[in-house]
């Protein structure tokens, strides 16, 4: 008995499976009790007799799994194709169009979703890919042994004020937004007070057109005095009431995290972990959904749509997409549905499938079940996927680490593939997390504190803002006229267009135009850049947003250069200029994990650019990184005779450890034989 079912065992691959090793030691400790060892044996001879490996290496029909016949490789590995019988290996990966439009992983406890996720999520980083990573259980916050530029944040140390529009989303708009997220996750769905509802608007509108800045601090304190006020109806503060003891629980715990807010676009360009354990499920929903409708906002009002420009990570989706929250007309349902047009991917781990709203169902490219248990979550994921008898019966026997996926495209079959083995150690203190984050949200708090470019005084060729016309004032509170706003808008939308072009488009005369320029500079809400674009040519004049500037008409569209105005203002001309001349030009161009400044490719040629508008001292590094990504060129251009001095005097210091056909150029940004703008 010990030996056949040994030998069956090792033929499918399964002596190792712990349910087999449980049956082995009862059989050999039970021998003398025949009718303990018998049941046990014939329970796991009917279990090996089940899996997909006894089927397939019986030439059963019932084998319900076939190999695909053609490629299934992607951008981002995921796992090999897995046919037991099939001695071949061919890889399975996901393409980037493919995670645009959603991944559901389901497995039970230990099945293998967080190592398909921690897969993903590297094959994400080495796309330049940055994600959010919402983390229930710390599971991932041990990426940072690994990813030095990953950034980890708990609800105690990450700042969001809810109640702050996107930049560029009308303020109305958001309060009914932020509205629905609030009663849809801090009621019952099915009874929310519809009366309540409309008050609790009604006074988020008034307090609004009073402080643009409102937060969730200044709403609770308005809410006190209205239920303090002897002016005021019994029953209007019985409504208020009824909001304000969901907001009182919330401000005890989560007041760190509504006393400021990061900006988050600029989060939004960064690999992120946020840890939520601690708190409610009612807390966690209302903070998920906020977030996913405030990137949701901003990608739509900042026209980011198409391709995928960022994932959403929940390894628990449960939490945030239940079937009471994701289901119908609910706020998440819609997001749900409408994530791809934004760029926004969403790559979900449940272990219960048949908790998941409808909506998350219906809105998948990529399924993914690994093996589960209980009969309800088998026949959800076999219904979803279009799963037949014989398949649906392989998903509570499938091994450790194998799982069966349904692309909507590409290959409609289900098959089976197996993900690899990686070690994820999961152990890290608070501590750890702490110092490591010390320095990052310094930075992130100097950032949101002074947004003063780095890119300032820098160059022989610009003239930057000075302290003046840089500094947030509280003029900028000042009503607007309307040619004014309808500058400001332009600036913001528009700013990378000279002042010429600017006044002819909006219809202003020479005269009108600057003195409006003059009133927005003095009111604090614009900042002007003097930039010579070539040696022999005239002085062309930009505008950059100051703080108070973009808290009043939104985030300033710099594309997507990195770095301050002037670093992205090169970045744009310069590869504008090269397309014109039939490059393929890329702004932050990824290789090989490094991003170069703007990425050239003509014929087979790959050329990589670095912009050095301030701090020379760190271009050898950047080149350094630059050849060792495989760039068959690197041209350093410089906005300062100094600068491409320090450039060129490091490169001599290293270059003879390198080989000799490494070609590395030196240019000012005024060099007039590759970068003349029409003047």
């Amino acid at each position: 008995m010990y030996v056949s079912l040994a030998s069956l065992a090792g033929a499918l691959g399964y002596l190792k499976d712990t349910r087999v090793q449980f049956a082995l030691n009862v059989i050999t400790s039970f021998r003398k009790d025949n009718s303990i060892a018998e049941n046990h044996y014939a329970r796991i001879i009917r279990f090996l007799k089940s899996t997909p490996e006894y089927h397939a290496l019986q030439g059963s029909k019932n084998y319900p799994f076939e190999s695909p016949n053609i490629s299934l490789a992607g951008e981002i590995p995921v796992g090999s194709i897995y046919h037991p019988v099939s001695k071949g290996i061919s890889y399975y990966g996901l393409n980037k169009s493919e995670l645009n439009q959603n991944l559901l992983c389901c497995g039970r406890a230990g099945a293998g979703k967080t190592s398909l996720i921690s897969i993903i999520l590297s094959g994400l980083a080495k796309q330049g890919i940055p994600f959010l990573c919402i983390d229930f259980k710390r599971d991932y916050a041990s990426f940072i042994h690994n990813d030095k530029d990953m950034y980890v944040f708990n609800w105690k140390t990450f700042l969001f004020n809810p109640l702050l529009p996107p930049p560029g989303t009308d303020r109305i708009a958001w309060n009914q937004i932020f509205c629905d997220i609030f009663f849809h996750s801090c009621f019952n769905s099915s009874s929310i007070p519809t009366a309540a509802k409309s008050v609790f608007l009604d006074l988020l509108c008034g307090l609004t057109d009073r402080n643009s800045l409102l937060t969730m601090h200044d709403l609770d304190n308005a809410m006190d005095e209205v239920l303090a006020s002897s002016k005021i109806s019994s029953g209007y503060k019985e409504r208020i009431r009824t909001s304000q003891s969901r907001i009182k629980a919330m401000m005890r715990v989560l007041a760190p995290m509504f006393s400021n807010s990061y900006r988050l676009e600029y989060l939004l360009d960064r690999r992120v972990v946020l840890m939520l354990d601690g708190l409610t499920v009612e807390m966690q929903s209302f903070l998920i959904t906020a977030l996913f409708h405030w990137i949701f906002t901003y990608r739509m009002n900042a026209c980011q749509r198409g391709t995928l420009k960022h994932c959403m990570v929940f390894d628990e989706a449960k939490m945030v997409f239940s079937s009471e929250l994701a289901s119908g007309a609910s706020p998440i349902s819609r997001l749900i549905s409408t994530s791809r047009e934004s760029g926004q991917g969403l790559i979900l781990g449940e272990q219960m499938p048949s908790c998941l709203g409808h909506a998350v169902l219906a809105n998948l490219y990529t399924q993914i079940c690994l093996s589960l248990s209980a009969q309800q979550d088998i026949q959800a994921m076999s219904y979803a996927m279009g799963l037949d008898n014989n398949q649906r019966a392989m998903l509570n026997n499938l091994p450790l680490r194998t799982g069966v996926c349904k692309m909507a495209d590409r290959y409609s079959k289900p098959f089976m593939f197996r993900i690899p083995h990686i070690l994820l150690n999961k152990n890290i203190s608070e501590a750890e997390i702490q110092e490591y984050m010390k320095q990052k949200i310094e930075s992130l708090e100097t950032i949101y504190s002074s947004h003063v470019s780095t890119d300032q005084n820098t160059a022989d060729d610009v003239t930057s803002p000075d302290d003046s016309s840089s500094k947030g004032t509280d003029k900028g509170s000042e009503a607007l006229s309307e040619d004014e706003s309808l500058v400001l808008n332009d600036v913001r939308n528009r700013p990378f267009v000279n002042v010429s072009t600017r006044f002819t488009d909006l219809s202003l005369t020479n005269y009108m135009g600057n003195k409006i320029c003059r009133s927005l500079i003095q009111k604090g809400l614009m900042k002007e850049w003097k930039i010579k674009v070539s040696a022999k040519g005239r002085t062309h004049v930009f505008y950059e947003l100051t703080e108070s500037g973009e808290k009043l008409a939104g985030c300033q569209n710099l594309a997507s250069g990195k770095g301050g105005f002037l670093h992205c203002f090169q970045q744009k001309r310069i590869s504008e200029f090269f397309r014109k001349q039939g490059y393929e030009a890329e702004i932050e161009a990824f290789s090989n994990e490094k991003a170069v400044d703007i990425g050239l490719v003509m014929g087979g040629k790959r050329i990589a650019i670095e912009i050095v508008c301030s701090n020379p001292d760190k271009e050898g590094s950047n080149i350094i990184k630059d050849i060792e990504a495989g760039w068959n060129e690197i041209w350093i251009l410089c906005s300062s005779k100094e600068f491409l001095e320090d450039v060129e005097n490091i490169w001599e210091s290293i270059k003879t450890s390198y080989p000799s056909e490494i070609h590395v150029e030196f240019h000012l940004l005024t060099d007039s034989r590759f970068f003349e703008m029409t003047e």
